[in-house]
């Protein structure tokens, strides 16, 4: 009897030592990540006009640890499935007020170039999601798809497993399985970083760039939101 007794002792001690190292591993990880929260969804406009909007399945917000800092002094807002929209505007800087605006339809190719589209705004600190990047030095997309629009019509479609967004160079730079679509041309690629101010996407890596009958290879691309304008 004494000997099951103390059996019996020795594992409620090991139950209650198991279960206070994941109590204490559940409190860092609850330590180191804000409340998850689903169905996320946010808009914002620059200057009157619609400009972003987010979707995610969740988001939250989690404490990042770097280098040798023994606490987490940084935040990372973590988005999970998002979809994000790019609002642009076509600018017409030669326009008389009296000449009336041609419509996105009315544009032939060589007229949308990297200096006639404007998506101004939409990567800055001011127009993310406060809760968001409040004290963040970026955000997580994972995975992420994103919709440029132009004048509300939507032209070019982006696919990546993992997007990050960098508020401070406006940029974002998307990883693995990366699939860019508009009109007829497709370009697939590992790494790509996005700039909305300038409407250029940079590659640095491998690529495949199809449009039409013709395909495109090589190891370093900057092309515009269109596939169209490019520099190798």
């Amino acid at each position: 009897m004494a000997l099951i007794a103390g059996l019996v002792l020795l594992e409620t001690k090991e139950k209650a030592t198991s279960s206070r190292a994941d109590e204490k591993i559940f409190l860092r990880l609850k330590k180191n990540s804000g409340p998850v929260m689903r169905g996320f969804q946010y808009s914002n406009y620059h200057k009157g006009r619609k400009a972003l909007n987010i979707r995610a399945a969740k988001f939250n917000v989690e404490k990042k640890k770097i280098g040798v800092f023994k606490f987490s002094p940084f935040k990372v807002a973590r988005f999970r499935d998002a979809e994000i929209d790019f609002f642009g505007k076509i600018d017409h800087p030669d326009d008389k007020p009296s000449k009336p605006r041609k419509s996105l339809s009315d544009i032939g190719p060589g007229e949308i170039a990297g200096n006639d589209i404007s998506f101004s705004g939409v990567l800055s600190q001011d127009m993310l999601p406060p809760p968001a990047l409040k004290g963040s030095i970026s955000a997580i997309c994972e995975p992420v798809k994103l919709n440029l629009y132009l004048e509300d019509n939507p032209v070019t479609m982006i696919y990546a497993e993992k997007g990050i967004v960098d508020p401070r160079r406006r940029r974002m730079i998307l990883h693995h399985n990366i699939r860019v679509i508009s009109g007829g041309a497709e370009l697939t690629t590992d790494r790509m970083a996005v700039y909305p101010e300038t409407g250029m996407f940079e590659i640095e890596n491998d690529y495949v760039l199809k449009k039409g009958d013709e395909t495109i290879t090589g190891e370093k691309l900057t092309t515009d939101f269109f596939l169209k304008k490019i520099s190798m």
